[in-house]
């Protein structure tokens, strides 16, 4: 009986270089659209507390003033950004300070408030009112190594939780208020960024209120 000799087997198939190209394509696209929808999401996430950082601010200051019966100062600083405990890079407002004002001048009452991440304070006539009419002062970082004295702008609250601001604001149209944005896209003169929060402040209560488009 004549058995038919069995053919040597076959070696495994491998790649082909184009196959091997459209994988590493997919995956190259894969993973930008992966830290593309990273970074939105910390920017969001930075932009939210850092609104949330303001208003807690300004809230402190009413409330300290309310209980202290004295006058109480926020300050917005011009500062660079905060890398632990140092400061370095280009200067935009993101630094608060909430002062009392007592007999021997004005005494800190927390320490200083940074925003979070890459976010500034718009000071521009257009998107933020309450630091472009506010009056340009300098004076030392509470807390800080370097001596320098750095910009700030502020407003008052009185004792009865309004403030020093005029109750009507700069034209009919506008409000006392400022906005917090990422600095990689911020506002232009007239165009406001894609993603923002603006803070009101009501100069006669005190009070604030947050807007963010879309929401």
């Amino acid at each position: 009986m004549h058995v038919p000799a069995s053919s040597p087997p076959r070696p495994p198939r491998g790649f082909s270089l184009i196959e091997i190209l459209l994988v590493l394509s997919i995956a190259s696209i894969l993973m930008t659209l992966s830290v593309s929808s990273v970074q939105k999401m910390i920017h969001s996430t930075d932009l939210t507390s850092s609104a949330v950082t303001v208003v807690d601010a300004f809230n402190l200051a009413r409330q300290q003033a309310l209980s202290s019966n004295h006058p109480v100062e926020v300050r917005v600083y011009k500062v660079p950004p905060k890398n632990g405990t140092s400061l370095s890079g280009s200067s935009a407002f993101r630094a608060l300070g909430v002062y009392q004002i007592n007999e021997n001048g004005p005494q800190l009452v927390n320490k200083l408030i940074y925003l979070n991440g890459n976010t500034e304070i718009a000071a521009t006539q257009s998107f933020g009112t309450l630091l472009f009419y506010a009056p340009s002062l300098t004076a030392s970082l509470p807390g800080v190594a370097s001596n320098s004295p750095c910009e700030y702008r502020s407003f008052q609250y009185h004792p009865d939780g309004s403030t020093d601001l005029n109750p009507q604001p700069p034209s009919a149209s506008d409000t006392w208020h400022v906005m917090i944005y990422n600095a990689d896209k911020p506002p232009t003169d007239s165009m406001p960024p894609a993603n923002y929060i603006s803070v009101q402040l009501d100069p006669v209560s005190g009070r604030t209120e947050t807007f963010q488009p879309g929401m």
